[in-house]
């Protein structure tokens, strides 16, 4: 509001009507799930509220006479203009309650072979549920001093963790929802958020002048270390497209998906590197990251438009 020259502003967002009683109106609010989800599953079709499209047209008018609408005479629109984006819901569906998942733990006895190796003091702990789970190969590669249990402690032939299955999206579209999408570990502010979507589109090294020290999700679509002496501390779910190594002292507690491996601990190691499986966790970053979130990449301004 411009009191000096009478100049006011206002936006909209439509309502869909009711199809029963109006025609329908593409500039109100409605469901796009079919139009974005392409899988074939009966639950993500429009009408199941996982992506909505919004509208908002804003106006800026004179407004000479306050019992009058803002567009009727004498009150004059002098411009307004339109945006439009997306929001999306995201999933977080494991294959199976475990602490840790790969996809192939490898297909040769040989020690080099294994694609998960368990280190001294290398903890890796499902409680009452799985410890290790994979798709397919042989069992991780536990050294002395290293520990899995979970009941069971291993387990074979679940579902492909893929990013899609696990957070019902693609990569590309994840880093548009993501709160933080960077290149480099060096981008992100430290200390870092709770409770944030982090997305590191390639390799990522956390150490002790970066510590992993957070909630939420860690996606890293490349490798991901976590150097000794680092003291990371992380509570939700890290998914990681491609090898993870994870050194002591470090806690993470909800789930890992490292799809290609996991070197966890070392030889001489002399504190703990431990991934708990916990369940709560894993609800409350379900609960707080993702319910829904704008898709940035689809945000669009139109053209302002002069008068009506």
């Amino acid at each position: 509001m411009s009191e000096s020259d009478l100049r006011w502003a206002r936006y909209e967002v439509k309502r869909q009507t009711d199809p029963a009683v109006g025609p329908y109106d593409t500039h109100a609010v409605h469901d796009i799930t079919g139009e974005r989800l392409h899988t074939g599953d009966p639950s993500e079709q429009n009408g199941e509220g996982l992506v909505w499209y919004i509208e908002s047209t804003g106006y800026v008018f004179r407004r000479h006479d306050d019992t009058k609408p803002y567009n009727i005479s004498p009150n004059e629109v002098v411009a307004k203009a339109r945006v439009s984006t997306e929001i999306r819901r995201l999933k977080l569906q494991l294959p199976a309650e475990c602490a840790y998942i790969v996809k192939d733990g490898g297909s040769w006895w040989w020690w080099w072979n294994r694609k998960v190796k368990i280190y001294k003091n290398g903890r890796i702990i499902g409680g009452d549920k799985i410890g290790c789970g994979r798709v397919s190969g042989l069992q991780p590669l536990v050294y002395s001093g290293g520990i899995v249990t979970g009941s069971p402690r291993f387990q074979s032939g679940l579902d492909d963790p893929t990013p899609n299955y696990v957070f019902g999206v693609s990569t590309s579209d994840l880093k548009s929802l993501a709160d933080y999408a960077v290149d480099s570990v060096s981008s992100l502010p430290f200390p870092l958020p709770d409770m944030s979507l982090i997305y590191i589109d390639g390799n990522a090294t956390f150490n002790s002048s970066k510590p992993l020290r957070s909630s939420g999700i860690l996606f890293v679509n490349g490798n991901l270390t976590i150097s000794a002496e680092s003291n990371s501390l992380f509570n939700g779910l890290i998914y990681v497209t491609g090898n993870a190594t994870i050194y002591d002292p470090c806690l993470i507690s909800g789930c890992v998906i490292a799809y290609t491996g996991l070197i966890l601990s070392r030889s001489l190691s002399t504190d703990v590197a431990e991934i708990d499986y916990d369940s709560s966790i894993l609800n409350s970053v379900r609960q707080q990251i993702c319910q829904y979130r704008e898709n940035r990449s689809v945000y669009r301004v139109f053209s302002g438009i002069s008068g009506q």
